[in-house]
């Protein structure tokens, strides 16, 4: 391993990268007969989009991560959580964060308290 994801901390090989881990997981999902299917498949995108916030607006994370505590503990189901992300997403919503985004200092200081280190 010759370096660490600045967003997650995971350790990474040479010219290695989280999303290139989440492509070849992803990869393997589809090679899987009879695969368990939308609830392992979602929680391993969202855990992923958690664990590397940069991309998001700060109110899509805690959507995200309230979505995802809520399919864990069953309070909610995968249909549940694409209607969430469909009602999150509808119309000129963002979602995405662009280079150019100006955050609050509420969600700058949400952002400096995001999770860094995962077990």
């Amino acid at each position: 391993m010759s370096s660490t994801c600045p967003e997650c901390s995971a350790a990474l090989p040479e010219n290695g990268s989280c999303q290139g881990y989440l492509h070849e997981l992803l990869f393997l999902e589809a090679q899987v007969p009879d695969a368990p299917g939308a609830e392992p498949h979602f929680l391993a995108v969202a855990s992923f989009n958690l664990q590397h916030p940069s991309s998001f607006l700060p109110s899509v994370l805690m959507g995200l991560r309230g979505t995802v505590a809520d399919v864990l503990a069953g309070r909610a189901t995968i249909d549940d959580a694409r209607r969430r992300a469909r009602h999150g997403a509808s119309g000129a919503t963002r979602v995405r964060r662009r280079a150019d985004t100006i955050l609050s200092k509420r969600d700058q200081d949400m952002l400096r308290a995001w999770p860094t280190a995962w077990r």
